[in-house]
């Protein structure tokens, strides 16, 4: 029997959540949806400080890289819905980010067709 982390092959993508990231580290992370009601959850008796102290964890697992993504909007049970970044992205000190703004991305990237995927590396 394997453990979790014993079947994680480094040359291959995971998709985790924080919690199951927890004492793993991995080349670059990515977390995707850092946007105020997903990160931190936006529900009744969520402790925040947990949260914060779970996206500190999920940060920390890049050895070399780490990208944050968050939109301005998203659909949601079928309707468009504005979203905030989340506020653990502001309290990440600014000498320690480059951000990346969909206007500044370069125009081959915002010209390709809806259906071609774009490389990962």
């Amino acid at each position: 029997p394997y453990t979790d982390a014993g079947r994680l092959k480094s040359d291959s993508v995971h998709l985790l959540t924080f919690h199951a990231a927890k004492g793993l580290e991995f080349p670059v992370v990515f977390i995707a949806g850092a946007e105020e009601g997903i990160t931190p959850l936006n529900r009744d008796g969520v402790d925040i400080e947990e949260e914060r102290r779970l996206f500190y964890v999920a940060m920390t697992r890049a050895e070399d890289e780490l990208l944050i993504t968050s939109t301005r909007e998203r659909m949601s049970y079928g309707e468009l819905v504005e979203r905030k970044p989340s506020r653990f992205i502001s309290e990440i000190p600014d000498e320690l980010v480059e951000r990346i703004h969909p206007e500044k991305l370069s125009r081959k990237t915002s010209n390709q067709s809806s259906n071609e995927q774009l490389g990962l590396f």
